[in-house]
């Protein structure tokens, strides 16, 4: 059970709010006509009620990023104020404190001790252990069991399962946990069968990702992937035999060193070739030797000799006899250099041809099968096979594993909604024994009996629901009905004599009321009923008064309104006494 004790801050930004048990209104009021009010003053909504259901949220460790405390504006709403909330657990009376500018680190007392939080998750494991014992595993968190019992007005009221924000997308799953766990149903197999939805879809991408591989985007068939594998693997044996044969040969060590020392010889001579053939093109490359006229030289010459005198004595003959032998002297030693590395080249080329005849020789010697004719191509291709048939092995050991763990995680799942099916029909008496409970309260609220309940396993193929909430009333699907529809359903769970036993018993509704005047009437006047028969509950309601004056004036409200108000708040006396815009 949770029982709320008291709401307030340190310092004090709002009057603290001390809760009752049975029913706690909470009640937007008008402001009394004199000359200097005006109309808008005089209006209910805007005056903070929902704001109050927030901030007992935030206490609640609601997470602050879908909560409408974090848009207030900091200099109107300190983010040092502490907001603390004074509640009772599982009998155990404690507080929760926590802060806007640390709404990740909570604190809560019990017994004058704080425990500091480092962070929120922690914090609301450790009220989940608080509710639940200390279960190896709880069957609903704190916060998922606070879902469908604080309400507030985003949620709409359009359904039973949906009480959250209707922006926030939860799936149906998650949304049916809390109240599985309240009927008595292993919610567990929930958790379990969403796991094994999800890795279901998992497995099916990978698997259609190997298949759309294996068979070049379905080109071919699986079976023609398989007979490929099997080709593969026969050409291995025999190459594999092939390359066998090399090492069991009599005469393989000798040759192979052999073929070792030849292969040596073949890459020495084919580097020297190439050292040659670079000699020779840098040789062809030089410029021819400069022509130079006989005019130009004896212009020189007597140039020379006119200075030197009788220095010199040779001729212009003796001088271009000279320039001759030079001339030819160069030409002879660059011819010669050119003859020789030719010659080289020639005998370099035979002797590597020699060689690779020879090696050729050694490797027939010793072919016996003919599958090979050459060890280094045999080898090549062989690693070249190999890898194409263990690549495409694999995958398809993947792909049938991945069919194999399908069929297993299918048939797990198939058990899974079998069991929960099983876990729901043990609890047909609570359902059933709610079912009429839901009638009891809607022939008092509605005037007849035309209602029913039940709880049914979907199609298991269906990951979106896995199980529906069967819940009629009379003339459903309008606004106001579906509103007293979740109000039906919502106390039934809380006064219902099965369910109760797991319900907290606490309940909050933001602006439920939206309804006709005779449903609103017969609704309070039902709470105010249960209260002599039931003393361990806490309702709590934000509701205009404007809405109930003239019943109130005329008594059809049994509820004593007066008695049952926690907080009142109107537009000149506001929940955070002040105004501001959420940002």
């Amino acid at each position: 059970m949770i029982k709320l004790l008291q709401l307030y801050s340190e310092p004090q930004a709002f009057d603290p709010i001390v809760f009752q048990a049975g029913v706690n209104l909470i009640l937007g009021e008008k402001v009394e006509e004199t000359e200097s009010s005006t109309k808008k003053d005089r209006k209910t909504n805007g005056v903070g009620k929902s704001m109050c259901i927030e901030f007992i949220n935030f206490a609640l460790l609601k997470d602050f990023s879908s909560g409408r405390v974090m848009r207030i504006p900091s200099d109107k709403f300190s983010e040092e104020t502490r907001v603390i909330l004074d509640l009772i657990v599982s009998g155990q009376e404690m507080s929760i404190i926590r802060t806007k500018k640390d709404p990740d680190h909570p604190i809560i007392v019990i017994d004058g001790k704080e425990t500091n939080f480092s962070n929120l998750k922690d914090a609301q494991e450790f009220l989940t252990v608080m509710c639940f014992g200390n279960e190896t595993k709880s069957p609903i968190s704190f916060r998922e069991l606070m879902g469908p019992i604080i309400r507030d007005e985003d949620c709409e009221f359009q359904d039973i399962l949906h009480c959250y924000d209707t922006k926030l997308r939860i799936g149906t799953p998650d949304l049916a946990k809390p109240h599985l766990y309240f009927f008595g149903v292993e919610t567990l197999l929930v958790d379990k069968i969403k796991k094994l939805f999800k890795n279901i879809e998992d497995l099916k991408v990978i698997v259609s990702a190997l298949e759309k591989d294996l068979t070049r985007s379905k080109k071919i068939k699986i079976s023609e992937v398989k007979a490929e594998v099997n080709f593969l693997d026969d050409q291995l044996k025999k190459i594999g035999d092939a390359l066998e044969s090399f090492k069991t040969n009599e005469a393989y060590e000798s040759v192979q060193n052999e073929l070792t020392e030849l292969q040596n010889k073949i890459e020495l001579s084919r580097t020297e070739q190439s050292a040659i053939k670079y000699e020779l093109r840098r040789i062809e490359s030089l410029p021819k030797l400069e022509v130079i006229k006989k005019n130009d030289i004896e212009m020189v010459y007597n140039q020379f000799k006119t200075g030197l005198g009788d220095l010199v004595s040779k001729s212009i003959d003796d001088v271009m006899v000279f320039k001759n032998k030079i001339d030819e002297f160069q030409v002879r030693l660059v011819n010669e250099k050119y003859n020789t590395l030719t010659d080289q080249l020639k005998t370099i080329s035979e002797n590597v041809r020699e060689l690779e005849d020879l090696k050729t020789k050694k490797l027939r010697a010793i072919d016996e099968r003919g599958v090979l004719k050459d060890l280094h191509n045999g080898i090549k291709i062989y690693e070249e096979k190999n890898t194409q048939f263990v690549g495409i092995r694999t995958k398809l050991n993947d792909f049938e594993e991945g069919g194999r763990k399908l069929t297993t995680l299918m048939q797990e799942k198939g058990d899974s909604f079998v069991k929960l099916d099983a876990s729901i029909i043990q609890c047909k008496k609570t359902i059933e024994s709610f079912n009429q409970t839901i009638l009891g309260i809607h022939e008092y609220i509605m005037g007849i009996k035309k209602a029913s309940f039940d709880i049914k396993i979907l199609n298991s193929n269906s990951n979106k629901q896995i199980v529906e909430f069967e819940y009629r009333i009379d003339d459903d699907g309008s606004h106001s009905v579906d509103r007293t529809k979740v109000f039906i359903y919502d106390v039934s769970l809380m006064f219902n004599e099965e369910t109760r036993e797991r319900h907290p018993k606490m309940l909050i509704h933001d602006n439920i009321f939206d309804v006709d005047q005779d449903t609103l009437v017969q609704s309070l006047n039902f709470l105010g009923e249960q209260e002599t028969k039931y003393p361990d509950f806490q309702y709590i309601l934000t509701l205009n008064r404007d809405k109930i004056e003239n019943e109130e004036s005329k008594k059809l409200i049994t509820l004593d309104i007066q008695s049952h108000k926690i907080a009142q708040y109107t537009r000149q006396n506001k929940f955070l006494k002040i105004d501001y815009q959420e940002q």
